[in-house]
């Protein structure tokens, strides 16, 4: 059976779509992020401003603030980058406030030990649903038996809760951008249509269960 001809390569070009990191330093100094994306309204750009006010809106919202309690008081919330997805080889606005650290004066946890929240759609398939590794975090993070706890468990996902309400105050719609792929037949031998690039809205935000995640920068 032919494979899979996957995405189509070439530039990330999305209509009506923002694509916005949170980057992060963790305690031995390595950096992270949480790439994301936004449905924006057509023709819309980013600026400086809407780098800025996302950053401080989100450091600020009260659930984040909560969140940063099981997060190493060595971990910063650094700033959020925002770049245009809807014409190839955009500048990122990156914001310019000072980071925000951690609030835990626990041990840190190992650097690639981050706990998994899952985005939603209306769609099926990985293109079309999203996870948020959250790391920097702290020994009071974990809860009985190596898991997380469940308290810290409830507070990421009300957390990754306020990132998209920050995103609709600033007007834009947290979502799972995908590329566009060619129409292939699978291992079933049915025909999968050619899908054009876009970004379905998240609906829903879960967390599938209390286990902590490994994830490493891929090389």
């Amino acid at each position: 059976m032919p494979s899979s001809p996957g995405y189509v390569k070439g530039p990330t070009v999305i209509p009506v779509t923002f694509q916005v990191v949170l980057n992060w330093t963790l305690p031995n100094g390595v950096k992270a992020s949480n790439v994301l994306h936004a449905i924006i309204p057509a023709d819309e750009v980013p600026t400086q401003d809407l780098a800025d006010g996302v950053f401080i809106d989100l450091s600020t919202a009260t659930d984040f603030v909560s969140y940063l309690n099981y997060v190493s008081d060595a971990t910063t919330f650094d700033n959020v980058s925002i770049k245009n997805l809807q014409v190839e080889k955009q500048v990122a606005f990156q914001s310019t406030g000072d980071p925000v650290s951690g609030a835990s004066a626990e041990h840190a946890l190992p650097e690639e030990v981050a706990f998994c929240v899952t985005l939603r759609t209306d769609k099926s398939g990985p293109a079309h649903r999203g996870r948020i590794y959250l790391g920097g975090l702290a020994v009071n993070a974990v809860g009985p038996l190596g898991l997380a706890d469940s308290d810290f468990a409830a507070t990421a996902r009300v957390m990754v809760g306020s990132i998209k309400t920050v995103f609709t105050t600033h007007g834009m719609s947290l979502g799972i951008g995908h590329r566009g792929h060619a129409s292939y037949p699978n291992v079933h031998g049915d025909t999968v249509d050619a899908e054009e690039p876009g970004t379905d809205p998240v609906l829903s935000i879960v967390t599938v269960d209390n286990k902590f995640d490994s994830q490493r920068r891929r090389k």
